[in-house]
């Protein structure tokens, strides 16, 4: 049976909800929903809306009374996903809606995306950074998010490539210092626009702020291995920096992988590694 949303008082101030913690959120994680009335309160509904167009579903109710009630989501799954909102009732009646709250679970599917920089991850300001995220995977949607920011940073419809790849380049444009941070993406499909992906291995852009800095050294890494026909350059304890060029180690051509620029004063520990993990070479400090 459908169930019915009440029929709103009108004269009631609109509750407030909100998500512990917040959103995008981990599938398994436990969440908290908190819907803040008014001390008179004595119930309170949540609502989810799976769909733009289809009727919003009552999820729970609670029977405390007070200025606030609190709903728990033990374990969220790919069905928790969605826009929430909640309601309260007094004596006088019930209050009208709160704004809705969307809540994004992410760990599904099978196919993480890759994110890299184009055409480096480390430039100086005044210069022009795409992010290019990609995937095996046909997601309608990929999203950009940076470390720290409430909002998600940039959503774009992916297209697909002349290779059968899925991709989208989003355009930093021209970036400053304060452009700096970690970033990751996503992909979802439009059918269901809260549930995401794993995330993409985490991407770190440098922007300097001194262009006497940037270019200080350009690292130039031999490979030729040819059991690998791909090289990744790591920093120590994450993979770092993993966009590479050069020559194809299987056809006999020794591999160069370059990274530029690079600041010295920040010590980074690069590694030669085989894309397949099972190499590695002598750690080269810089």
């Amino acid at each position: 049976m459908r169930s019915r949303i009440p029929v709103l008082a009108g004269a009631l101030p609109k509750p407030t909800i909100k998500a512990d913690p917040d959103t995008p959120v981990s599938r398994g994680t436990q969440v908290s929903i908190s819907c803040k009335g008014i001390s008179d309160a004595w119930k309170y509904l949540l609502y989810i809306q799976k769909f733009e167009h289809t009727q919003p579903k009552h999820t729970q109710t609670s029977t405390n009374r007070g200025r606030k009630a609190v709903f728990h989501i033990g374990s969220v799954g790919k069905h928790d996903g969605g826009q929430y909102f909640c309601l309260y009732e007094t004596t006088a009646g019930w209050s009208v809606r709160s704004d809705k709250l969307e809540l994004i679970v992410t760990g599904f599917f099978d196919n993480k995306p890759s994110l890299t920089a184009l055409p480096r991850p480390m430039v100086t300001s005044g210069e022009s950074v795409t992010l290019k995220c990609f995937s095996q995977e046909e997601y309608d949607r990929f999203i950009v998010i940076k470390e720290g920011e409430q909002k998600y940073s940039m959503i774009m419809q992916s297209q697909k490539t002349y290779f059968g790849q899925f991709q989208t380049l989003f355009s930093e444009g021209t970036v400053t210092p304060n452009s700096s941070g970690t970033f990751k993406c996503y992909g979802y499909y439009k059918a269901n626009p809260q549930v995401w992906s794993e995330p993409s291995d985490h991407l770190e852009i440098y922007v300097s702020a001194n262009h006497t800095l940037a270019p200080l050294k350009t690292l130039i890494t031999r490979c030729t291995d040819s059991n690998y026909d791909r090289f990744v350059l790591s920093k120590e304890g994450r993979t770092y920096l993993s966009s590479t060029m050069g020559y194809t180690a299987r056809m006999g051509f020794p591999r160069l992988t370059t990274l530029s620029p690079v600041i010295s004063s920040h010590g980074y520990q690069l590694q030669k590694q085989g894309i397949t993990w099972n190499h590695q070479s002598i750690t080269e400090h810089v």
